[in-house]
């Protein structure tokens, strides 16, 4: 598990470099409703790929999958952190 922990993070560093936080300016302008709406999406992929058992596209989607999970965590986190900060004296 920590082999496939380190090669999701690899993965979304290297599209972070490639796209830009993009999902963090799109969470920050659209808040949960648009990293839920990226999940579904991937979730309806998944299903129509299993029926055609593409089993790299299968592998593909789940670790998209997995890093939109572990984005939307870190922002839901970033913000709780934020919002602990903030009511300190």
């Amino acid at each position: 598990m920590k082999e496939i922990a380190e090669k999701l993070v690899k993965i979304y560093e290297e599209k972070n470099k490639q796209y830009g936080n993009s999902f963090t300016e799109l969470y920050n302008e659209l808040g949960p409703i648009s990293a839920i709406t990226q999940i579904l999406h991937k979730s309806n992929r998944l299903k129509a790929l299993v029926k055609t058992n593409n089993i790299d596209s299968i592998k593909d989607t789940l670790i998209d999958l997995a890093n939109y999970s572990m984005m939307t965590l870190q922002e839901i986190e970033k913000r709780e952190q934020l919002s602990k900060d903030n009511t300190k004296y």
